[in-house]
């Protein structure tokens, strides 16, 4: 290495003791070609949700995918709302499955739990790393920066367990899930819980991430720096106010590997 300060515009990464990551959207992404697939009633379904609709058809009599897909979206809807109510405190793996099973009128926890279940075991095969990820990974920390991992996920174990199937975990010296916690990004505590694990001040860190209020916002506020890697830019607000970088994964890898 050349010991030069790193500098993506305004922001010298070598400033930073460590630097953080969110999980979904920013490290991992979905892969198409490895998502499951489901035939219903001759229509073809690629999507992480045709595994736990492989096991619900079992259950489920008079199943109609239109009504059960349906169902579905207003059980998140109500994970949502009940999220926002809740201002930060993380729900168990299983709630939205359950609520959506009630609409369905098949209450069965153990059922919700088989259902969350299957689409953690789906997103773990189907996952696969950003470009350029493991080179980058190994970079940071060959330039002396501790790296953290703060991701919004319930079923933390299935976390860990993604993280390890990858080959990610070994780069990580702190893994923070929601789900851990009992709080979600963007609540502060999350942050300022990564902050003492790594043994540094926020303002020695940085998170990187894609969603703008769960890792930008939140990270402000909690006295890190943040930089935004999203694609869509319509959900991003208050730029300047915040002073966050906005920029593309993929720049931020290519920037880190070729300086």
């Amino acid at each position: 290495m050349s010991g030069l300060p790193l500098a993506l515009g305004d922001l010298v990464l070598d400033r930073f003791r460590g630097i953080s990551f969110d999980l979904f959207g920013t490290l991992v992404l979905p892969e198409e070609s490895l998502m499951p697939r489901l035939v219903i009633d001759g229509v073809e379904y690629q999507t992480l949700l045709a595994a736990p609709l492989q096991i619900l058809a079992e259950h489920l009599p008079g199943f109609i995918p239109g009504n059960v897909l349906s169902s579905y979206a207003q059980a998140v809807e109500e994970t949502r709302r009940r999220l926002a109510a809740d201002r930060g405190r993380e729900l168990p793996r299983e709630w939205t499955f359950l609520r959506w099973l009630e609409h369905l009128g098949l209450p069965d926890p153990s059922l919700a739990r088989t259902l969350a279940s299957a689409l953690m075991d789906a997103t773990l095969r189907a996952a696969a790393p950003s470009a350029d990820l493991l080179p980058l990974l190994g970079t940071l920390r060959d330039r002396g920066i501790s790296l953290g991992l703060i991701s919004n996920l319930a079923d933390a174990d299935g976390g860990r367990l993604l993280l390890k199937h990858l080959e990610l975990d070994r780069y990580f010296d702190v893994m923070i899930f929601s789900g851990d916690l009992g709080r979600r990004k963007p609540d502060s505590r999350i942050y300022l819980h990564a902050a003492h694990r790594l043994g540094q001040l926020p303002e020695n860190l940085l998170h990187i991430g894609d969603e703008w209020e769960a890792d930008i916002t939140g990270a402000c506020n909690a006295g890190f720096t943040a930089l935004w890697v999203g694609n869509d830019k319509s959900g991003y607000n208050d730029t300047a106010a915040l002073n966050a970088p906005i920029c593309r994964f993929s720049e931020f890898a290519d920037f880190v590997l070729t300086e």
